[in-house]
């Protein structure tokens, strides 16, 4: 093969990747995109007070709960992912209108917002206000937990009333029943009077934390993690799943949310709009794919892990592609709705999510109220930029 030759593939090589790693596909309109924050430590909830490891120290210097430094990482490169794969399609120049960023009411996801869009939107050089410092704050909104039905379902008044009905119900103690020998195992070792799935869902959660930290476990928890253990927190979606009424709960009104936006943008209300960010957490992931029916039933989503709604105008029409990352492939997997195409009219989309869409805010029950009335605006950047300034 001669130079000449070469030079031609490597060229050719080039172009293909710069095709496949852009978003240049003329058709796309719009992205909805919900993601799970980045590594974080254990909650107290996560941990039991004879644990060898319940004293925060462990957690220093960010503290219960709070997002690692490796989280950060995972979520910036959530943010580049999303730069590459859109840098066709959505402006790298920031601007207000382009994008609606939201969180639930965590640190550890508003952290985990903040380094998504440094590295979704890096500054462009006319933006660049200090130099050598390639950042720039951008402003996203959150919803107090009490009224955040979207993202924390667990905020409806309604939702305890709803799984304990289903948990005192001939069919949910079957469902806790086959676990009694775990739990009583699980109690005894813990000195914690373990009676529900949801308690075991919260320590799975610390013991995998611990794990990823490299702490050591009790001898004693070989016994029962990651198995059954990790079965019973899985069983906790299935829970979460197990009445209309939760599902509506669990990820029905963020759907719902999504498909009004959706509505808005089609009808040429939101003509600069390119991309709504939710970054919550994974039972949010979880709800929306089982409520598509697009749901692995042993799977968790990890940190970082992402949903895409993609909304395409094809044919002259409008309609879905889901896309799903749990970063077990490289590349996002394209998803496909029962009976629909990978490209699902926008119609049929909804009518897959129909029946777990609320018609109402009785759902959630009184106490909650709208998105539209409760909605925080806030600049989390500012305490960043007061630490930045005071090294100078």
């Amino acid at each position: 093969m001669v130079m000449g030759d070469v030079l031609i593939l490597l060229t050719l090589f080039y172009i293909l990747s710069q095709i496949r790693s852009e978003s240049t596909d003329d058709t796309l309109v719009l992205v909805h995109t919900i993601f799970r924050h980045g590594d974080r430590n254990p909650d107290l909830l996560n941990l039991f007070p004879k644990s060898p490891y319940y004293n925060e120290s462990f957690y220093a210097p960010f503290g219960y709960g709070q997002l690692t430094n490796k989280g950060k990482v995972r979520a910036y490169k959530v943010g580049t992912d999303l730069r590459e794969r859109y840098n066709g399609f959505l402006d790298e120049t920031y601007n207000i209108d382009l994008i609606e960023p939201r969180s639930s009411d965590f640190n550890r996801t508003k952290g985990s917002l903040e380094v998504m869009l440094a590295g979704l939107f890096p500054p462009t050089p006319d933006l660049v206000w200090m130099d050598g410092f390639n950042w720039q704050p951008i402003a996203f909104n959150y919803v107090e937990r009490k009224y955040d039905k979207e993202l924390f379902c667990y905020g409806c008044p309604n939702w305890d009333k709803e799984i304990n009905s289903y948990l005192t119900s001939e069919e949910g103690h079957v469902f806790t029943n086959k676990y009694q020998d775990t739990f009583k195992y699980i109690a005894k070792n813990t000195g914690e009077d373990i009676t529900e799935i949801l308690q075991v869902y919260y320590m799975y959660f610390g013991f995998t934390i611990q794990e990823e930290l490299h702490l050591t476990l009790p001898d004693w928890t070989k016994e029962v993690y990651p198995e059954p253990m990790k079965t019973i927190a899985i069983e906790y979606y299935n829970l979460m799943f197990s009445t209309p009424n939760l599902m509506k709960m669990s990820g029905g009104y963020l759907l719902k949310k999504i498909f009004s936006d959706t509505r808005s943008k089609i009808n040429g209300a939101l003509p600069r709009r390119k991309m709504y960010i939710y970054c919550g957490h994974e039972n949010n992931i979880a709800s929306v794919l089982k409520i598509l029916k697009c749901r692995e039933d042993d799977e968790i989503p990890g940190y970082g892990a992402y949903v895409l709604l993609e909304l395409h105008y094809i044919n002259d029409t409008y309609g879905f592609k889901l896309f799903y990352q749990n970063y077990n492939t490289t590349e996002p997997i394209l998803l496909r709705l029962p009976d629909c195409d990978e490209f699902c009219p926008f119609e049929k989309f909804i009518s897959v999510a129909e029946e777990f869409i609320p018609k109402d805010e009785s759902i959630c029950g009184t106490g909650s109220s709208s998105s539209a009335e409760n909605f925080a605006s806030v600049s989390h950047f500012i305490y960043v930029l007061v630490l930045i300034l005071n090294l100078f």
